[in-house]
């Protein structure tokens, strides 16, 4: 039996006890491999390692990978080439620098920070547009998603119990077996059972 669980929705009518906290549930949690199954409460799949994770294909892991990428380069937008590394320390100098009467380089400087701001308000609104489609797509695949792991403990409780209910399945087969197999003269054989009483008939006198 391999660690591939599936989470599928009964009828309310097939509602049955959870397998953790017995509370009455729909959800069902299945594995073709076994084939292994049991009722498990929603709240028990969110955020609990300790019972089971979600499994998310490739796709997720692809666009977790392009939100990081777009996350970094919006950091580098807030950062100025003087090195502030977060937006309010790059805005607060950019405006100070803006008020001071300094000499003609300063001046320059003021000019480059300003085209980096228009570079900057051009390309950030579509960036975050970017992220903000990616992070939509994400939580599309989470609330979706219906396949599960169970955390090691978990499974090998699971792969105990099933192999408890094979060698149970094996003993009442063989003990059918023995019993349809007998041989009724054997039974005579091996069995005394008890004879009727024999009773003599009244004699005249």
């Amino acid at each position: 039996m391999i660690n591939d669980y599936t989470r599928r929705k009964v009828a309310v009518q097939d509602t049955q006890a959870c397998y953790l906290c017995h509370k009455p549930t729909n959800v069902v949690l299945y594995n073709q491999s076994g084939p292994d199954w049991f009722y498990t409460c929603e709240l028990h799949l969110q955020n609990n390692p300790q019972f089971a994770v979600p499994v998310y294909g490739a796709e997720y892991e692809s666009i977790l990978k392009k939100m990081k990428e777009t996350k970094e380069l919006l950091n580098k937008q807030v950062t100025s080439k003087g090195g502030v590394g977060n937006w309010d320390g790059w805005v607060n100098k950019l405006i100070s620098s803006r008020k001071s009467k300094d000499d003609d380089k300063e001046a320059d400087k003021k000019d480059d920070q300003k085209d980096d701001t228009q570079d900057a308000e051009r390309q950030e609104p579509d960036l975050q547009k970017q992220y903000d489609m990616l992070l939509d797509k994400l939580t599309e695949i989470k609330s979706k998603n219906k396949k599960y792991k169970l955390s090691d403990m978990m499974f090998q409780n699971r792969v105990d119990l099933k192999e408890r209910e094979r060698l149970r399945r094996i003993r009442i087969q063989k003990e059918q077996e023995q019993y349809s197999n007998t041989d009724p003269v054997e039974l005579e054989t091996k069995f005394q059972f008890p004879s009727i009483p024999q009773t003599t008939p009244n004699k005249k006198v």
